[in-house]
């Protein structure tokens, strides 16, 4: 028995092209998808970001190996009192120097970054200079830290140094007394014996009965308390004359006054150290202040510049079409609307039908869409 077979054969064939079309289109995607991965995109990042931020990279790596070469000599710095000496004084001022040269070469460095990074914000990519002036501050915070160490150290270093001073001072002082004293203890054992053991003992005696005629004579003390210093007094009276007594005074009241002038011109000293400290960190902040100053300065005349540039740049493009304009203005000021010059419109009707169009601006259409005749 024969059966007809047209619809399904056409159903077939409907999905077999429209599976043979997809397969076509996904092969084309493919083959697109892979000539794109080929070619590489364009790159978005401008040449002077890529130049700032290798240089963040090299000021970081040099201020890694500044903090890294502070760890490794810091014993060294700081064994003041150990046994073994490892780094003497003059070792320890050139690190002093070689360290200050390198920390102030670091931070203008780090400031140069900074204008490049506002220069990059303002004229080129406001996220690339953003960015560049967060890893400044994160550079310059890192320095800090550095310099923070650096200034502990050399705080314990002169703390050292001072207290070596003061000792060697008080060395100084006691190796005299020793010598004085030694040099007395000498002249005493070379001096002569030269009482007898009989007169020694007289002496002695005499001195006993001396002492016990003091005692007897001593007043007895009563409860005010004021025998001991009219004791005291009348003990020096007796001992001291006058002239004694006066030259004594004089001397003391001397000695007094030298010391109570020397106490001011220390006290006066010391209040002249503490000015000139205080104006030596006014006058680096005024310094600091200034260097910020000429820069947004420099920024500024750069920006200023540009703008000035681009300025002139626009002047130029606009002087064509100004020209053109003037010179309809002046047309439309020669032209009378009460008295239309007729050739001149014959004139422009036949430069229109020798173009293939007809004159869409005549002296009255001209007039009209400039709103100066009705």
């Amino acid at each position: 028995m024969v059966t007809d077979l047209t619809s399904c054969f056409k159903e077939c064939a409907t999905v077999y092209a429209s599976k043979k079309s997809k397969e076509t289109r996904r092969a084309s995607e493919l083959e697109s998808e892979k000539s794109e991965g080929s070619q590489k995109p364009p790159s978005k990042t401008s040449q002077t970001f890529k130049n700032a931020s290798a240089t963040a990279r090299a000021i970081a790596k040099d201020l890694a190996g500044l903090e890294e070469l502070l760890l490794h000599k810091r014993l060294d710095y700081l064994s003041f009192n150990s046994l073994t000496c490892r780094m003497t004084d003059q070792e320890r001022q050139r690190f002093d120097e070689q360290c200050t040269k390198v920390i102030s070469q670091l931070g203008q460095n780090i400031r140069i970054l900074e204008s490049r990074a506002k220069q990059i914000e303002i004229q080129e990519n406001m996220q690339q200079g953003e960015h560049l002036r967060h890893v400044t501050q994160l550079l310059q915070s890192y320095l800090s830290k550095c310099t923070a160490m650096m200034a502990t150290m050399r705080k314990l270093r002169f703390a050292n140094e001072k207290k070596k001073q003061q000792t060697k001072r008080l060395a100084k002082l006691v190796e005299h007394t020793v010598a004085i004293r030694k040099i007395h203890q000498e002249e005493a054992e070379s001096k002569p014996n030269s009482l007898s053991g009989s007169r020694i003992h007289e002496m002695k005696s005499e001195s006993g009965t001396v002492k016990k005629r003091k005692e007897e004579e001593k007043p007895k003390k009563t409860a005010d308390g004021w025998d001991e210093p009219e004791q005291y007094q009348t003990e020096t009276s007796s001992h001291l004359d006058e002239p004694r007594k006066s030259q004594l005074m004089q001397e003391n009241a001397q000695i007094y006054e030298k010391f109570r002038h020397i106490h001011a011109e220390i006290d006066h000293v010391e209040e002249q150290i503490t000015e000139i400290q205080r104006l030596q960190e006014t006058f680096t902040e005024k310094i600091f202040d200034q260097e910020k100053g000429i820069e947004d300065l420099n920024e500024t005349a750069v920006q200023i510049t540009m703008n000035i540039r681009d300025g002139n740049d626009w002047i130029r493009q606009k002087m064509p079409n100004d020209s053109d304009s003037d010179k309809e203005m002046n047309d439309l000021d020669r032209f009378d609307p009460e008295n239309p010059d007729p050739e001149f419109e014959e004139k422009e009707e036949e430069s229109g039908k020798k173009s293939g169009t007809r004159a869409p601006f005549t002296r009255t259409h001209k007039l009209e869409q400039a709103g100066l005749f009705f």
